[in-house]
């Protein structure tokens, strides 16, 4: 392995681009060594220019490989391209780090888990909360036994939705609150429960009737042990005080956000005014996406946790459960292998 790993980045269709382009440039490990932009407006073009620079943008992506020779690829295309594009690289045997969601659909994401191990590459599922404190230590805490069994769970987050991205208001790219903010929670109750879900029922809305996919969204998910309400919303105008997520033990309640490095809150009868429970930092090679797909590459070693692609698989499969069960109206029950 060389002394820098080379990287490109292709597809700017995700704004998350631009912090993982700006962690990139700071990695001691890493050499950046080009882009192809993709099929963005033009009104957000100048800033990928801006942050890429000209001299490293190349027309297509045949001339990026060719040329720039990269060894692993940084992706932030839609989320119904996923699945293509980790084959192509797989073909091509590059690692990727691809952005969250995994997929559009659980059929494309079993294509990309085929298509890195078949290629033994390493494929990375970013989640900007993997580089939180607070969702391991509350992991931590539950399998610990702080507040008992946990007998119910619920996770809402959400924004006032998607600007200048055009695509994730379109079914066809796979766009969506269902596929967005809704991801979050299925894969953090995937992460700390340790459980596939057994059945889902969902439900969707629109407050902006004209758009083509719904901007709210609510999926319930019965799990072996517990039962859980998954809250995704593009209509939030502020801090809702209520995002994170909440689990209910026999023994107490246990709160936390999804982002960041904030205590966790624990509940319990004895003390009913709650205790705060500071995470503890990051491991180094834990520390940010970048950090993590070096160090993955480097010791030929698979993502584990929110970025393991197997457990993304898992929680695709919560939320294919949800769009079947919206479109059904009825609730799916889950077969297990």
């Amino acid at each position: 392995m060389p002394a820098k790993i080379r990287v490109a980045a292709v597809d700017f269709s995700h704004g998350h681009m631009y912090g993982l382009l700006s962690l990139l440039k700071q990695s001691p490990d890493a050499e950046f060594v080009g882009a192809w932009i993709g099929n963005i407006p033009l009104s957000r073009m100048n800033q990928a220019v801006k942050a890429v620079g000209q001299d490293r943008i190349f027309e297509s992506r045949e001339q990026l490989y060719r040329k720039a020779r990269p060894q692993a690829v940084l992706c932030c295309s839609p989320n119904a391209q996923h699945a293509e594009d980790v084959q192509e690289f797989a073909r091509r045997g590059l690692h990727v780090l691809i952005e969250k969601p995994m997929a559009a659909t659980l059929g494309q994401a079993d294509e990309m888990v085929a298509a890195a191990e078949k290629a033994g590459i390493r494929l990375l599922i970013n989640w900007p909360s993997m580089w939180s404190g607070c969702v391991h230590k509350a992991r931590q805490l539950l399998q610990d036994g702080a507040i008992g069994r946990i007998v119910r769970a619920h996770f809402r987050g959400g924004h006032m939705g998607p600007g200048s991205e055009e695509w994730f208001w379109r079914k066809e790219t796979g766009g969506g609150i269902l596929l967005d903010y809704c991801s979050y929670g299925a894969t953090f109750l995937r992460y700390a429960l340790g459980e596939r879900a057994r059945s889902v029922l969902a439900w969707e809305w629109k407050a902006r009737p004209d758009r083509e996919v719904a901007d709210n969204a609510v999926l319930v998910a019965q799990y072996p042990s517990t039962l859980a309400v998954i809250e995704g919303s593009w209509t939030l105008n502020g801090r809702d005080p209520l995002l994170g997520v909440v689990f209910n033990g026999m023994e107490g309640i246990l709160q936390t956000d999804f982002y960041g490095d904030g205590p966790v809150r624990i509940l319990t009868t004895s003390k009913p005014e709650g205790i705060l429970v500071p995470p503890e930092p990051r491991p180094a090679g834990q520390r940010n996406p970048i950090e993590y797909f070096l160090h993955l590459i480097r010791k030929e070693a698979e993502a584990q946790a929110w970025c393991d692609p197997r457990l993304c698989r898992d929680a695709q499969e919560t939320l294919q459960a949800g769009i079947d069960s919206v479109l059904t109206g009825q609730r799916v029950e889950l077969v297990k292998n």
